[in-house]
């Protein structure tokens, strides 16, 4: 089963997408678009912040919101 690191790494890479361009996409910082496709979550802030940081980098790759 992957990963929500490795989905929407893969989906960023589908779209020929960088860190930076999420990053500006989003206005998430790229280490922290680094740290969620890493599943550093020891690197991040709490989980109400994060679950926002994964929506947006979802929606910004198109990975539609889990059923």
């Amino acid at each position: 089963m992957r990963t929500i690191g490795q989905i929407l790494k893969e989906a960023r890479n589908k779209k020929s997408l960088r860190i930076e361009d999420v990053s500006n996409i989003t206005k998430i910082k790229s280490n922290f678009i680094l740290a969620i496709e890493n599943e550093k979550w020891d690197n991040l802030p709490e989980y109400g912040v994060v679950s926002g940081f994964v929506k947006s980098f979802a929606d910004a790759v198109g990975v539609p919101p889990a059923s």
